[in-house]
């Protein structure tokens, strides 16, 4: 009997997830039973505590605290020898890798190359630029400024994806001869937007950039020219602010 533990069932991506390893559990005939953290740690070292004394064979968490040792100790803890898979969400901190897999048996951590999403959406970004320049230039400055959405403030793939993101565009825009990115807001000095709640969530970026446009716009000369988002739902956020605003409508 197998226990999955997703941080939440809110998040779109891991929704996709859940429904594809549905299909391979169900293709073997596994006995499993699915769990929604609602992103609260406290509710999901319980639901693992319960899962534990119900019996289970198999943990597979999916943490709703990315990337702190502490908790994944904890849970292993709670676990008491039941073998757990960690996955899609860092189980140590940025630099720490191993330390926690290393110490412990009956674990491991499934997730991809946390860098590499960052620097494909910074390559992509900085050859869009190139390639649009001028029509993304809005005010004509020669300059770019851009807004920023970052899913989750302590989620390394989070971490990595708002650094490489505008590094690597930076990088191939000075290596054309073109000014690096300049973000919108001088006032910041993180040089993001986060969604406080760690949910990469539409409705945060709605909230900022509603917020951001209310400010930033073409009658004041100082519109956001650029937006990057660390996933897809912030993405659909931002640009549903857009379209109420009249921008991106498709005409």
């Amino acid at each position: 009997k197998v226990g999955v533990f997703y941080y939440t069932f809110a998040d779109t991506y891991i929704s996709s997830v859940r429904t594809a390893l549905d299909a391979q559990l169900d293709s073997l005939g596994v006995t499993y039973n699915n769990f929604d953290g609602n992103n609260n740690q406290t509710t999901q070292n319980e639901q693992i505590q319960t899962a534990v004394t119900d019996g289970y064979n198999l943990l597979v968490v999916n943490m709703v605290t990315s990337g702190s040792p502490d908790v994944a100790n904890e849970i292993i803890s709670l676990a008491n020898g039941t073998p757990v898979i960690f996955f899609n969400r860092a189980i140590e901190a940025d630099g720490e890798e191993g330390t926690v897999l290393n110490a412990n048996t009956n674990i491991c951590f499934i997730g991809t190359d946390a860098p590499e999403a960052g620097h494909l959406q910074g390559k992509m970004v900085g050859e869009y630029l190139l390639a649009n320049w001028d029509t993304v230039d809005l005010n004509g400055d020669g300059k770019i400024s851009y807004a920023m959405f970052k899913g989750d403030e302590a989620n390394v793939e989070a971490i990595y994806r708002t650094q490489f993101g505008v590094e690597d565009a930076d990088a191939v825009l000075t290596a054309a001869g073109k000014p690096a990115l300049e973000y919108f807001d001088a006032s910041n000095a993180s040089k993001y937007q986060v969604d406080l709640g760690g949910a990469w969530s539409a409705q945060a970026a709605l909230d900022y950039m509603n917020t951001n446009l209310s400010q930033y716009n073409e009658a004041n000369s100082n519109m956001i020219e650029l937006i990057i988002c660390n996933n897809d739902n912030m993405a659909e956020g931002a640009i549903s602010a857009l379209e109420a605003a009249g921008y991106n409508t498709g005409a």
